[in-house]
């Protein structure tokens, strides 16, 4: 339930350096998930990456959509990502956190998946450079991604494979980036469009020109769409559209609100027109984009929250 934005956040990405654990062929980290602002990066490294606990916007490549509790990508090297949080976790809810694999195909030794044994992992490490999404997984799926950092040794290493292994073997799932993005990575110019992605998300629901825009960069208008679009591959427009109707799929998704309030406070100014951009964009109404995400995850608490507070898991064999 996403869309390709043709280029979800800044093609030109910041660099992130991964640095290896001591002692292990790859990195596993757990921690809290309380950012809400962007911050477009990428990096050499594959990146499995299972939300627990919290919910917002996710950005992979030309890709934006939703993301709620049991959240489960992978990500392939060099591919532009975020995820953005709305709230922060409240003392009486479970604590916002997320688990981080990274690792290279040098973590494994050269040439280990050429093997026709692990056929099934290598076309799902191709398939990761479009970013892979995993709709439902087994119980023993995560809680392999949640023990793998307390692990060591060939333990650890062979917990890793078997979390490949189990990925591989998901049919539930998608690929989130289109065949032809292709990502412009570089530091030129990276500060000034985080910037002005981050000036649209925090003022989404104003009335946001394409003017208002130039001004905030001290660009003109001419210099500014040419900028935006060599980045993102996108009019203003077009991407502001993208960007307020991925915003409207994770409220319908993780809160009960009215369908017209979250039409306004996502900046459309009236509900015909929204509805006629989210059918254009999802192929399906509001009102059935949250009617299937509810038969999916369940039903909202009196506080607009799933009430399951994980993705449907599957009984794995």
């Amino acid at each position: 339930m996403g869309k390709r934005v043709e280029k979800a956040e800044n093609s030109k990405a910041n660099l992130e350096i991964v640095h290896k654990e001591p002692e292990s062929a790859f990195t596993c980290i757990a921690h809290p998930w309380p950012w809400p602002q962007c911050v477009w990066h990428h990096h050499k490294e594959y990146e499995i990456h299972l939300i627990q606990h919290a919910s917002g916007t996710a950005w992979v490549g030309d890709y934006i959509g939703p993301f709620s509790p049991g959240h489960l990508v992978l990500v392939g090297p060099d591919l532009p990502h975020n995820w953005t949080s709305h709230s922060i976790a409240t003392p009486d809810q479970p604590p916002q956190e997320d688990h981080v694999i990274q690792f290279t195909l040098d973590s494994f030794g050269q040439g280990f998946f050429d093997i026709p044994d692990l056929a099934e992992i290598k076309e799902l490490l191709n398939r990761g450079a479009q970013g892979v999404e995993f709709l439902s997984y087994g119980e023993a799926t995560l809680a392999k991604i949640t023990r793998l950092r307390f692990l060591s040794g060939a333990e650890r290493f062979l917990c890793l494979l078997e979390i490949l292994k189990s990925l591989a073997e998901i049919g539930d799932c998608r690929v989130l980036c289109s065949q032809t993005y292709s990502p412009v990575l570089g530091d030129t110019n990276v500060m000034r469009i985080n910037k002005v992605l981050s000036y649209m998300r925090l003022n989404m629901a104003t009335d946001i020109t394409l003017e208002s825009a130039c001004t905030y960069l001290h660009m003109q208008p001419r210099s500014f769409s040419r900028f935006f679009n060599q980045i993102t591959g996108r009019r203003f427009s077009d991407y502001l559209c993208e960007m307020r109707i991925g915003e409207s799929c994770s409220l319908l998704l993780n809160t009960d609100r009215p369908i017209t309030d979250i039409c306004f406070a996502v900046g459309f100014s009236n509900i015909s027109w929204f509805n006629r951009c989210f059918l254009e964009i999802k192929g399906v109404t509001p009102r059935e984009y949250r009617r299937s995400a509810v038969a999916r995850y369940g039903p909202f608490d009196s506080r607009g929250n799933l009430a399951s507070e994980s993705r449907t898991v599957a009984t794995q064999a």
